[in-house]
């Protein structure tokens, strides 16, 4: 039902991500396709679509339940990217960010996942003190092995951002027949000296993140006791 409402009641953000995965480049700059490819394409564009207008409707959700800042220009603009490549099937790409089993090979030693909207995306660092991650977070969206997106908290000496959240979208794309290519865009963020302190804080944490990733493909799992 929220999906048939009137264009007026989408969050000017999913208008622009849906005019944006929908509309594309102009036809005029596209070489001719066929009707099967374009059907592809197509079919492409409406699951990224879709994805786009759970991200913000499970933002919205989030930010009712007071766990999530409001959705505000500022916000939008400002984020952290990290992109990496690995050599891996892309099925076992997904696998990493989308399942505890997965995730605990690279991300941190515990985690608690559940594949659905409004699941648990529960990341813990250090096994032995919960407040060390992200207990009670959830998943905003996913598209199966394209996209996953997540809220995302601060550690405990950055209460006011811990308190109000920020989200995660991990996006996903075969950059050849042997290769996945990750981009990971954390966005959410406010203004002010602590907000600063945690987008500067995570910049260097996401580094490592990834590169955990790209570790895990190429050497094996992470092994956290020898961490």
């Amino acid at each position: 039902a929220w999906l048939t409402s009137s264009r007026s009641t989408l969050p000017g953000g999913a208008r622009d991500a849906f005019r944006k995965v929908i509309i594309g480049k102009r036809a005029s700059d596209e070489q001719p396709e066929t009707f099967e490819s374009q059907w592809r394409s197509m079919n492409k564009k409406m699951f990224m679509a879709i994805a786009a207008v759970l991200v913000f409707a499970g933002i919205s959700k989030a930010q009712e339940g007071g766990h999530m800042p409001a959705v505000v220009q500022g916000a939008r603009e400002r984020a952290i990217v990290k992109e990496v490549v690995v050599k891996a099937p892309l099925s076992a790409v997904w696998k990493a960010w989308s399942t505890s089993e997965g995730a605990a090979t690279f991300f941190a030693p515990k985690t608690n996942i559940k594949l659905a909207i409004g699941g648990p995306y529960e990341i813990t660092f250090d096994p032995k003190d919960e407040k060390q991650g992200t207990k009670g977070l959830k998943i905003l969206s996913y598209v199966p092995e394209e996209m996953i997106s997540f809220q995302w908290n601060a550690p405990p000496d950055m209460p006011n951002v811990r308190k109000i959240g920020t989200w995660v979208v991990v996006q996903l794309s075969q950059a050849d027949a042997e290769h996945v290519k990750i981009k990971l865009t954390h966005l959410g963020w406010q203004e002010g000296a602590e907000w600063e302190k945690a987008f500067q804080y995570f910049t260097r944490a996401w580094g490592i993140v990834m590169g955990n990733l790209e570790r895990r493909f190429s050497q094996g799992p992470i092994d956290w006791n020898k961490s």
